[in-house]
């Protein structure tokens, strides 16, 4: 190899794909090429192929080799596979960085698989473990390409009286990582390195006393004679196997086991639980002096909840409705369905709820244009799902990310909207910008990959069958600190785990540093070295002492600070971490909004709150006395719009404040959003939507300037205050080419929005 690797500390893995058809006989039967697998390579190096067949091939075998990227990297034109053999490998030649696409061809088999060709390989930081005390604990280390040949990395413990590592890891060929044993002898921090051919890589193992409780969620709400699961999340791995202590508030309205082994090199547990007889329950779990409740309802029998479909159905493609109760059945429940037109969509007369399951799909096949309403119906309730159906409702979209960092790989989500494979042309504005691959075949989706070479911008463009779209894509040369706050709640000797955000993919390696004002009460999180390529960095801020103190992010030169709230509600023992605004927080002169005040952890006991307004008058609430529930962690409660004006509700919970800001209009203003393009004979949904919450419901008049190219699915529709946050749906249908504009007037205001039918 000769050349210094990137390392993270990740599992990897290889690529490969199935095939069909034979190539000769062999005493294992009918054999045929059955994958392609393509190691990582330097740039000018050289990388290795693999060809692997379904059983021994009963006679020496060629399969043809070709790149479809030369510029890339270069293949043979074949490889031989010796009689009896299933496999056989040969070397590639690495030109430039990039992603290289290899195809194999036996027979009728053709088969394909990427490799990644980097400039050179770099040892990275890796992310952490933590451990108990006595733990014997795996961590892998990997690097940034499944290399040709095997490799050795030298492994060194910084501290080997808290933990010890394994002398050496071996990656072997084709694979990208390999594991090694940590020991964890006493309580502190090691960093454990990782060398090869002079280059260094560490990750800090963290060894505690004893594991404790950090997580409990799971099933909340219960049918009688239902089950659900609960789970538990540690924050290290146990030395020994431990029993969780479980204790139910009211052991006869759930049956919960009263412990629960936990094997040792473990950090979770999953359990089942019965709901028994009809109430309430708070779950205590404990281990090692820590706990966590989960609040538990039974209800007598559940309710149909909703039924929903994602997307515009097309003719001719099966989509999938989802039919959701609201709690857990005990047994199974049938749910009726009807359509209002069977010639457009039909639906099964009914589907089934099973046992231990809160919803069901069931697949559905448009088969013509139209709009119907399928109607799901349960025990005297029932829910309505408005269907418009169309022809495929476009060409050809694109989707991805369009900002990336020098250096990375990404990826453009392509949808023709047809099951019928179809080969999509791909063109870079820019090619030593943002490189693509000259072409990729799509059944309804696929992803093509994106190599980014240098920094500046490219526009891609897909073609198919005489119609083109296109995608903007940035290059920077690093990704910046896009939010960090602007501010945290943490409960005294506690923590809080968060997110900071980047606006875009950074390079591994990457270093994100904190500082904080006042380390009693907020010390700084520890430095994140960054190796798995997200946007939002998670890590924890821990609470010391009762104030405030503002902590600071560091990244790429820029710094953003966020306040950190250190303390708890006295009276309740929970924690009053925010005051946040239900649905949109600009409300209509007349109209209601529903704010709640939020715990993490929830009071065990209850508390009591007070309401005030900074600008008193412009909002009303029934009491400015407000009652938050024991265990509880969102607590709701309304505010009228009285007079236009902006003012701030503030609430404070034992001793702590949180706010938020509502804006009063004298009316809603609107707006409509329809897909710029539809194919003749096709339906999309168009969407009108209030910017504040609605007083009153409000007509709305549709109408189309030209209904030779385009129509609307009815004249008029009706907007409210309940109608999922001030939005309404409706559909546009593609008659003829040509432009049409659609109209939507509310209240003697006319929204206009232009689609062109093609």
């Amino acid at each position: 190899m000769g050349s210094a690797v990137r390392v993270a500390w990740v599992i990897g893995g290889v690529v490969a794909a199935g095939g069909c058809g034979t190539i000769g006989d062999s005493p294992g039967g009918p054999s045929s090429l059955s994958s392609i697998t393509a190691s990582g390579a330097v740039m000018g190096q050289q990388g290795h192929i693999r060809v692997a067949f379904s059983n021994p091939v009963g006679h020496a075998t060629d399969v043809m080799l070709s790149s479809a990227s030369p510029g890339t990297a270069t293949v043979p034109d074949h490889v031989t596979v010796e009689a009896g053999a299933v496999s056989a490998d040969i070397a590639y030649s690495a030109v430039v960085p990039g992603i290289a696409v290899f195809r194999a061809t036996a027979g009728d088999d053709t088969q394909s698989t990427t490799a990644t060709i980097v400039d050179s390989l770099h040892v990275n930081a890796g992310g952490g473990a933590t451990f108990e005390v006595g733990a014997h604990g795996i961590i892998s280390q990997a690097v940034n390409i499944n290399v040709p040949e095997a490799i050795t990395l030298a492994l060194a413990s910084s501290q080997s009286d808290i933990a010890t590592i394994d002398a050496e890891l071996t990656i072997p060929a084709f694979r990208s990582s390999g594991l090694a044993q940590i020991i964890a002898l006493a309580p502190g921090a090691s960093v454990m390195n990782a060398s090869y051919n002079g280059q260094l890589s560490s990750q800090t193992v963290t060894v505690v006393d004893k594991a404790r409780i950090v997580e409990v969620f799971g099933t909340n709400l219960f049918e009688v004679g239902g089950r659900g699961t609960a789970q538990v999340s540690l924050n290290a791995q146990l030395a020994t196997a431990t029993s969780l202590t479980i204790t139910p508030s009211d052991p006869s309205v759930v049956n919960v086991p009263k412990s629960y082994p936990i094997a040792a090199g473990s950090t979770f547990a999953s359990f089942d639980m019965q709901g028994m007889a009809i109430g309430t329950s708070n779950v205590v779990f404990s281990l090692n002096g820590s706990s966590g409740t989960l609040p538990i309802a039974v209800l007598g029998k559940a309710q149909l909840e909703n039924v929903f479909m994602n997307g515009t159905p097309s003719v001719g493609d099966s989509t999938q409705i989802s039919i959701n109760m609201n709690a857990v059945a005990a047994s199974a429940h049938d749910v009726v369905l009807t359509s209002s037109d069977p010639a457009v969509v039909s639906v099964p007369a009914m589907v089934t709820v099973f046992a231990g399951t809160s919803g069901t799909n069931v697949s559905i096949t448009p088969l013509k244009a139209g709009s119907a309403v399928i109607t799901a119906s349960y025990n005297g309730i029932s829910r309505q799902l408005p269907v418009i159906v169309g022809t495929s409702g476009y060409a050809l979209n694109l989707y991805g990310q369009s900002r990336y960092v020098v250096g990375t790989v990404g990826e453009l989500s392509l949808q023709t909207g047809s099951s019928v494979p179809s080969t999509v042309s791909l063109v870079s504005s820019d090619p030593n910008v943002v490189s693509v691959p000259p072409s990729i075949v799509v059944r309804q989706s696929e992803t093509a990959p994106l190599t980014m070479a240098h920094a500046g911008s490219a526009t891609i463009t897909a073609s198919i069958n005489g119609t083109s779209t296109t995608f903007p894509i940035t290059v920077v040369t690093t990704a910046r600190l896009q939010q960090f706050g602007p501010s945290f709640s943490v409960p005294i000797d506690g923590a809080l785990s968060t997110n900071l955000f980047l606006d875009t993919q950074p390079p591994a390696g990457s270093v994100i540093t904190f500082t904080t004002s006042d380390a009693s009460v907020a010390p700084a999180p520890p430095s994140i070295a960054l190796t798995n390529g997200q946007t939002y960095i998670p890590f924890v801020i821990r609470g010391g002492t009762s104030g405030t103190a503002t902590i600071s992010a560091s990244f790429a030169g820029v710094v953003s600070s966020a306040v950190v709230y250190v303390g708890g509600s006295t009276a309740g023992g929970g924690t009053f971490t925010g005051l946040g605004v239900n649905g949109t927080s600009t409300v209509e002169l007349g109209g209601a909004v529903a704010l709640n005040a939020n715990f993490f952890p929830a009071p065990p006991n209850g508390d009591t709150g007070t309401i005030t307004f900074g600008t008193p008058g412009i909002l009303t609430t029934p009491s400015t006395s407000l009652a938050i529930a024991a265990n509880t962690c969102c607590n709701y409660f309304p505010v009228l719009a009285a007079v236009a004006g902006t003012t701030d509700v503030t609430v404070n919970v034992g001793g702590v404040s949180q706010s938020a800001t509502i804006k009063v209009v004298p009316a809603a203003s609107y707006s409509l959003q329809v897909p710029g393009t539809v194919k003749a004979g096709a339906s999309v949904t168009a969407d009108l939507s209030a910017d504040a919450a609605l007083a009153a419901n409000r007509a709305v008049t549709l109408t189309s300037s030209n209904p030779n190219v385009a129509t609307v699915s009815a004249p008029s529709i009706t907007i409210g205050p309940g109608d999922n946050n001030g939005h309404a749906t409706f559909g546009v249908k593609g008659v003829a080419a040509g432009t049409a504009t659609i109209t939507a007037t509310v209240r003697g205001t006319a929204y206009t929005a232009t689609v062109t039918v093609q």
